[in-house]
Formats: C-alpha cells, structure tokens, sequence
C-alpha cells in the first residue's frame, strides 16, 4: 500500500514553538523534554457544497534560543526547524461524500544536553472516508474508512551520555551494544500501520457551533514492523536501555468511535474532540502468555483548541495519546502549545 494522495501544497505559513524532544517509535529518555505536533482540525471534514473542494497549506517554523550563564541552566544555543505539510481532496455529491487528508509533520531540534541535530517529530498520515446518508436529511448513513500512519526517516534513541542497549529480539535472544550514544531504532517508512473500517455512523448535530458524529462498525489494523525496535522504559535502568523487537500484527474487532467539533466566538475559536478505540476479538501472532483479550484494547484519543488572534495569527493547544498494547505497553502521551501563523488557499473553490 502506498501513501499517496494528489495534494498540492502552494501556501505558506510561520510557526513559533517550544522545542520537542521525542522521536520516532521510542521517546528519548531526555529529562525536560516535550513533543510538539501540528493539529488538524478538519480532518474528516464534510465539503460544504456538491462537487469538489480542496485545502492545502505549508507550515514552515522555527526557535532559537540562547543563554548563558543562567541559574539552573544548560549554557548553550537551542534550535528547532519546523515544516508541516497538509493538503484535503473532498468530494460531495447528493447523500454521498468523499474526504481525503495527507499530513506530513517533521521537526528536528538541538539542544546544549544533546548538541546534535535530532529528529523530534517524524509523523505522514493519511485518512480517507466514504460516507453514505439513506436520505437527504437522515443523521445515519454508512462509512468506509482507511487509515495509514508512519514515519519518513530512520528513527534513533539519543542520549546525551554514553550508554548500554541491549535488543531484546521477539524469539528471546539479545545483543548488547556498549558505550554508545545512539542507536538505530527503525528504518525510513517503518513501522506501518494501516486500518480499515465500514458500519454505521449517526450526525445528530450538523451546526458550525457543534457538530457530532458517533460511529461503529468491524474494522481490521495490521503493523507491518519491518524490524523496528522501541525502548522499553520498565526494563531499562540507570546505564541499561532495553529495547524489545515491534512484531507484526494483525488484528480484526469492533470499532467506535466520537467526534466533536465546531466553531465558536465569530469564527475565532476552533475545537475537536475525538476518540476513537478498537477491541480486538482476532489476532496474530498469539503468544501463549498473551493478556486477555479486554486488556488489548487500543485507542487513540485527541482534544484541540485553536484560537485566531488574526486573520493569520493564532494559537493552538492540543493533547493527545494513543496506546497499542499488542505493539508496546506505555501508552504515548503529547501535550503542546504553538503560536502559529498561517496562510490557506484552495484551488478548486
């Protein structure tokens, strides 16, 4: 499967963040450190009109900031470089409609503790979704729904002093690796996740204040590893980082999924809420020692503010956290805040 969508992006935009310091499938055990991730709220956004629509932007930022001699600071210069792609292809035609959204996030950064240029956010996404209303003013309908995720560069764990990793490998072996400080996680485009659902959906609500729509159905997601590794935070101890082999897997359950958004204060305040969880009643590989099947459920579940101080200034607050426990046990948790500033255009309207 490929991530391909025809999105062309031709506007541009600047961002002001706080620097982030995670990467790829394993998060750096880097003390004072957060991630910063751009927000789309549109996504799965309905056209507004029959025919087709568009979106596309570009977000391109950075932060730099030095000190010197400050009490209970690192002297040092710290550095961000930002670019967020994002385009939307919709289509509209009486109780049907087609959206369509391709994100692309990178960030590297450097900090005075790791004085190197590092990954900090290495997200592509895709999300494509068929909707079917049986009447013209029904709030139920029937969806399709495909998902891809993963990352567009090699993925490594950083750290600011030398360590000992140990690869912890599905089939109970293990290597060491002394005295480094980083170590090779996953190759570029690894790993993959992809997911498809179909059922049904309900849109009580379709005003721009509030807008709602509740959705379940059977659904399938596979991970293709393609022999990457996270690091394990419960193993690992002081000079010892444990990393355990992502296996492939392959899984079939039911879906739900709620979303909440709309637009407030004269079109100056955005919102989206969102949770979507997946209970697996089939899965492979299986393990013998493998948890029951109700503590395997994965979720993913995003809220985000956006406030337009301007036409082109705003900010932006968001919290997310998605967990897998067929993949790894932690779940991961985001929090950012950005200043941003951005400009917009569409080619079809």
């Amino acid at each position: 499967m490929k991530l391909l969508t025809g999105v062309i992006s031709v506007c541009s935009a600047w961002v002001l963040s706080a620097p982030a310091f995670a990467q790829g499938v394993a998060k750096p055990a880097t003390s004072g450190t957060t991630e910063a991730k751009s927000v789309e709220l549109a996504s799965d956004k309905l056209p507004a009109k029959d025919g087709f629509s568009d979106l596309e932007s570009v977000t391109g930022g950075s932060n730099v900031i030095d000190q010197q001699n400050v009490n209970g600071q690192q002297s040092g210069t710290s550095t961000l470089y930002n670019l967020d792609l994002s385009g939307d292809l919709n289509y509209r035609r009486n109780q049907q409609s087609v959206s369509n959204n391709l994100t692309v996030n990178e960030s590297f950064s450097r900090t005075p503790a790791l004085p190197r240029l590092i990954k900090s956010t290495d997200a592509v996404r895709f999300v494509s979704m068929y909707r079917y209303f049986f009447t013209g003013t029904s709030p139920f309908g029937v969806y399709g729904r495909f998902k891809a995720s993963t990352s567009a560069f090699e993925s490594y764990d950083e750290r600011a002093a030398p360590v000992t990793y140990r690869r912890q490998k599905r089939d109970g072996t293990s290597t060491e690796e002394a005295d480094k400080i980083r170590t090779k996680l996953a190759a570029g485009f690894a790993p993959q996740e992809y997911k498809e659902a179909f059922g049904i959906f309900l849109s009580p609500f379709e005003h721009e204040a509030f807008r709602a729509e509740v959705r379940t159905g059977p659904a399938a997601v596979q991970t293709l590893s393609k022999d990457a590794y996270y690091t394990n935070t419960s193993k690992s101890k002081d000079g010892l980082v444990v990393l355990d082999e992502v296996g492939d897997v392959h899984a079939f359950g039911a879906e739900a999924a709620v979303e909440v958004k709309g637009v407030l204060l004269d079109k100056k305040l955005d919102y989206v809420a969102s949770v979507e969880t997946l209970f697996p009643l089939m899965y492979s590989p299986k393990p013998a020692n493998s948890p029951e099947t109700s503590k395997l459920v994965n979720y993913e579940a995003v809220a985000a503010v956006r406030y337009k101080l301007s036409d082109w200034l705003g900010v932006t607050a968001q919290a997310k956290t998605k967990r897998n426990p067929m993949i790894r046990p932690e779940a991961e948790v985001v929090k950012s805040v950005l200043l941003t500033a951005t400009l917009k255009r569409s080619f079809l309207d």
